[in-house]
């Protein structure tokens, strides 16, 4: 089972299955892209059958090979604390931070039928898939789109548990993007922004919660 386990990871990875370790983290062998990372967690519950937590970058190879009933578990690495968002000119009252996220399109995968794909289903609504195929590029725009969704859970500690098919990002009348929450938060105003090019896309989110 190890093995097997570590041959999707280094597939996912493009290296070799003698470059792993057990102590790495995922962002030391190359894997810190949020797509990929996402891509090889569903892989690895299809390949196995089980179900395990989200993969971050900052996972332990070990801790997956134990969750996957491949290996013994590792000590845990030490993470650190992570620095308080900086703001300059607030106003009084106001928490703002920001969130952001950058992607390759190659990271995400091609598809015949973007509605039925099982990782598209597992990332994105229906009307945003539809909104993205009605243009020429359909891959650009929901590499965008999941920019946009990693940005806002970056964005805040209130959005760490949202998984990323329950957020949706639509569209006003002018084009403009804004994101849509299963459920209304209050006190919080969110500003979002997507830029792309042909080959990468990325997404900034400003968060505003007052009191």
């Amino acid at each position: 089972m190890e093995n097997k386990i570590i041959q999707v990871i280094c597939h996912f990875a493009n290296i070799d299955s003698l470059a792993v370790t057990a102590g790495q983290t995922f962002k030391s062998i190359g894997l810190s892209s949020s797509i990929k990372l996402i891509r090889l967690h569903r892989q690895l519950e299809k390949e196995t059958g089980k179900k395990i937590p989200a993969i971050t970058p900052d996972s332990l190879v070990s801790d997956v090979l134990s969750q996957l009933g491949g290996a013994a578990p590792a000590q845990a690495a030490l993470q650190a604390t992570p620095a308080p968002a900086r703001t300059m000119g607030k106003p009084a009252g106001v928490d703002i931070s920001i969130g952001t996220d950058i992607e390759e399109l190659d990271n995400l995968p091609e598809s015949a039928d973007y509605l039925n794909d099982d990782f598209y289903q597992s990332v994105f609504q229906p009307e945003e898939i539809r909104y993205a195929i009605a243009a020429k590029n359909p891959r650009i725009h929901l590499c965008g789109m999941f920019c946009a969704k990693e940005a806002l859970i970056k964005s805040n500690k209130l959005f760490a548990g949202v998984e990323m098919k329950n957020i949706c990002v639509k569209h006003d009348s002018d084009g403009a993007p804004y994101l849509e929450l299963p459920s209304p938060v209050t006190n919080v105003v969110l500003k979002l922004s997507i830029s792309h090019t042909e080959k990468m896309a990325t997404a900034v989110v400003l968060c505003m919660v007052n009191g």
